[in-house]
């Protein structure tokens, strides 16, 4: 199991100047037949610094490559035209900074590996909707691939009272998955519960679940249980190192004020996942500790929300 992480602090930086010789907008004719998008081109700005993970040991020879690629109409990633892309070679304890020319527009992908002795080790990728001539920044993790992942996810994280609140409940890295069992907790003041719906491009769709209950009973911090599974028939589920959305829970913003919702995690207990004979799925203790690292890491299974 590969216990050993690299954040990664992606900073674009778009210089876009007419009145400059050498910088900002700038003509790409070879590309504008392959990407039918706005010609002007982005400075993207690449920095990497490694984190490290205690108890672990150090990568001794990752080889990094980093690619920007581009969605389809119909969300396939393809290359531009020639290939964006920088590779090379970084050890713990080192920082790297590297820049790459990005055509403008939508649907940019910066999508990086890792490799050690030739293996892909860690992978991590970000979706930027839209690259134009405004300060975007993004914050990507290398995860390791041979390990199950889960995280949750917001599409913002400040809201309105009154609003209602979606988390994303996220799976990559899994293979004859059938089952899903895992509590989220938040605070009763800030957020009511609403519902769950299965995510509609997921298997677990098809099964007539999530059962959902919750379990605020007292004046304890509030639960919420969520359990997916197959039926029999379905074949098991198998989710890449790209990841994907299983369901969706909602919640209602009651209060202002900053507050938490996250994955319960105990070593050993919480969350699940489980094969189609009841038997749990490999590494899931390395999944609960990526929820909630005790290194200083991002959490990858907590969301802090502003109320407003």
């Amino acid at each position: 199991m590969i216990t050993r992480y690299f954040s990664l602090f992606f900073t674009m930086l778009t210089v876009f100047s007419f009145l400059l010789v050498g910088t900002g907008c700038e003509r790409d004719y070879n590309r504008e037949a392959r990407t039918t998008q706005p010609t002007e081109m982005s400075s993207v700005q690449v920095m990497l610094s490694p984190s490290l993970f205690s108890g672990s040991l150090p990568f001794q020879n990752l080889e990094v490559v980093v690619e920007v690629l581009m969605l389809d109409r119909y969300s396939e990633e393809i290359s531009f035209d020639p290939p964006i892309i920088d590779a090379f070679s970084l050890k713990i304890g080192q920082s790297r900074i590297t820049k790459l020319k990005v055509p403008m527009g939508t649907k940019r992908v910066i999508d990086i590996k890792g490799y050690e002795f030739g293996d892909l080790v860690l992978s991590g990728r970000q979706v930027i909707n839209y690259l134009g001539d405004e300060l975007a920044v993004a914050d990507i993790t290398l995860d390791p691939v041979d390990l199950p992942l889960m995280s949750i996810s917001s599409p913002q994280a400040t809201y309105n009272v009154g609003d209602e609140v979606a988390v994303s409940i996220n799976l990559k890295n899994v293979t004859d998955l059938f089952g899903v069992a895992l509590e989220l907790e938040y605070n009763r003041s800030r957020f009511f519960p609403l519902d769950v719906e299965v995510h509609p491009d997921s298997k677990f769709a098809k099964s007539g679940l999530p059962v959902f209950h919750d379990l605020n009973l007292d004046s304890r911090p509030g639960k919420m249980q969520i359990a997916l599974t197959l039926t029999k028939g379905q074949k098991p589920i198998a989710i890449d190192r790209k990841g994907r959305s299983i369901a969706i829970a909602k919640f209602r913003a009651v209060k202002a004020g900053t507050s938490n919702i996250r994955v319960k995690s105990l070593i050993g207990t919480t969350p699940v996942l489980t094969k189609a004979d009841g038997q749990q799925l490999d590494d899931l203790n390395g999944m609960r500790q990526y929820l909630n690292p005790p290194d200083g890491r991002e959490p990858r299974g907590v969301i802090q929300f502003l109320v407003k």
